[in-house]
């Protein structure tokens, strides 16, 4: 899943990634809170650091050239203690594609961004 939206639970601060490039992956709203999430208030993504790397590296490259994507591990009704590193393994590896795709979409754009300054 492909943040279209960053919201920082704590402090209600936000921020919405540009996307220089179409992408097939669903988008969603990403909250980010300070402990794991079991109530999931709202249909947002939950992650503990979607944030803090957001606002980090928005500030060292251009616009778009940041992006969050999340692989979910839980989902509401899910054993926390069921989530282990081989199932975490397993969503990565079936995500890899995937990921490979959106690098490869920012690749291109930067590219092309920059081709076309020159």
């Amino acid at each position: 899943m492909l943040a279209e939206e960053i919201l920082e639970s704590a402090t209600g601060q936000s921020w919405r990634p540009t996307l220089p490039f179409r992408s097939n992956l669903p988008k969603v709203t990403v909250c980010t809170v300070d402990r794991p999430e079991t109530e999931f208030a709202t249909s947002a993504a939950y992650d503990m650091e979607a944030s803090g790397f957001f606002a980090a590296a928005s500030r060292f490259v251009r616009p778009g050239l940041v992006q969050v994507c999340k692989v979910v591990s839980d989902n509401r009704g899910d054993d926390l203690t069921q989530l282990t590193a081989d199932r975490v393994e397993g969503l990565i590896c079936v995500a890899c594609l995937q990921l490979s795709e959106l690098v490869e979409q920012m690749t291109g754009a930067l590219r092309s961004r920059d081709s076309y300054q020159d």
